[in-house]
């Protein structure tokens, strides 16, 4: 069997190295940066590395959310907008507690 050069072997390495970067560990740490942290003065959403793209919204900003087993969690504002979350289980219940305490009957 014919042994590869040095250099053909770090090539060969830099190229699992990248592979491995691109296709696992970074959309690993972007899942892990994703989060919606639920507040008494509504929710904020975070998405990407170091929470880059940051939304928050109000209670009063929300018009209505619902769970959809395609979609996911759907945010609707009153302004016409929608924010999907998804990679949740048990939708319905989150979706019937956040509703809850749109209406104020859970106190945070």
């Amino acid at each position: 069997m014919k042994q590869l050069a040095d250099w053909q072997l770090y090539l060969l390495w830099s190229i699992a190295f990248v592979a491995l970067l691109l296709l696992w560990f970074l959309p690993s740490m972007k899942y892990a940066a994703t989060f919606v942290d639920v507040k008494s003065t509504g929710l904020v959403i975070s998405r990407g590395f170091g929470s880059s793209r940051r939304i928050e919204l109000a209670w009063s900003e929300i018009s209505n959310i619902t769970a959809s087993a395609l979609r996911g969690i759907v945010i609707s504002t009153k302004e016409n907008d929608e924010l999907v979350l998804r990679g949740y289980s048990n939708q319905k219940a989150i979706v019937l507690q956040i509703n809850a305490l749109i209406a104020g009957k859970i106190a945070v």
